[in-house]
């Protein structure tokens, strides 16, 4: 798999066909979607993965406009690079956006700016703060405390603490996933937990939403609160979901088989492969 640079974000492109973006959440990667990818080749899709601003491979904010009152990444350039890099791929069809926690903060924003898809398919996705859980506030109360922290932060403890959360919800995840989840953990600029300060309730526009959506989530989500999701499947016109049992933040990682087949289907039903 050969990466590319474009708008100083990294992502993969592969295949040919109607076209998929796979978008990761906070401390992420495009590796998170390696699970999904051989899939979506196989059926016969253009998959497209993107390191987000900050994250992976890509470079890391400089410019002091880029960031909030916090000290920490402000959305709005975030989303910029996405949309520049997006813009610039000359899709063949309107794409089908799957997207992880803030990636879907970002699937959203982009539907609702009126920029064209097929189809959402938001796997615990972010749309409001009031989402977030009590750990989670209070890490982005300190963003340049929690910074260095982070940046301080021995990798083999980072691959600890993500072992000992399979115990809540988890428990399917593999040593693999665990290490990647690890490896991204430690080179995301830490700048970036301080985002959900700068991002809007977006309940009130919802309803805008005129397309198929799909939203997967897991009910042990330590994260964000897992009644959050039934709320957005109800504000989204023509939304389905499913709530994975046992299953945590990240359910595309420890849940994959199931989460692959719903994604397929899902995919294969609002952008259909062109028969030969």
């Amino acid at each position: 798999m050969k990466n590319k640079t474009l708008y100083n974000l990294n992502f993969t492109d592969q295949g040919h066909g109607p076209p998929v973006i796979l978008v990761h959440g906070v401390a992420g990667s495009l590796r998170q979607w390696d699970y999904l990818h051989p899939h979506l080749l196989h059926a016969g899709y253009r998959t497209l993965a993107v390191d987000l601003l900050g994250h992976g491979d890509s470079a890391w904010a400089k410019d002091p406009l880029h960031m909030n009152r916090h000290g920490g990444y402000h959305i709005e350039p975030v989303y910029e690079h996405f949309k520049l890099w997006l813009d610039s791929l000359q899709l063949s069809a309107p794409p089908v956006i799957i997207a992880h926690s803030m990636g879907g903060y970002l699937a959203l924003s982009h539907v609702l700016r009126g920029y064209l898809a097929s189809g959402l398919l938001l796997v615990s996705p972010y749309y409001t703060p009031k989402q977030l859980s009590a750990p989670v506030r209070l890490s982005i109360q300190r963003p340049v405390i929690s910074s260095v922290l982070l940046q301080n932060t021995p990798h083999t403890w980072v691959e600890s603490v993500i072992r000992l959360s399979h115990r809540n919800g988890l428990s399917t995840l593999s040593g693999e996933a665990q290490r990647q989840m690890a490896v991204d953990f430690k080179r995301f600029d830490p700048r970036v937990i301080a985002l959900p300060h700068s991002t809007e309730d977006l309940t009130p526009h919802l309803s805008r939403i005129n397309l198929p959506t799909m939203i997967i989530w897991g009910n042990k989500d330590l994260t964000l609160s897992p009644g959050s999701f039934p709320r957005l499947a109800l504000s989204i016109p023509h939304a389905r979901s499913l709530c994975i049992p046992n299953c945590g933040h990240v359910p595309h990682l420890s849940h994959l088989n199931l989460v692959n087949q719903h994604a397929l289907n899902f995919i294969r039903e609002v952008l259909p492969v062109p028969q030969a």
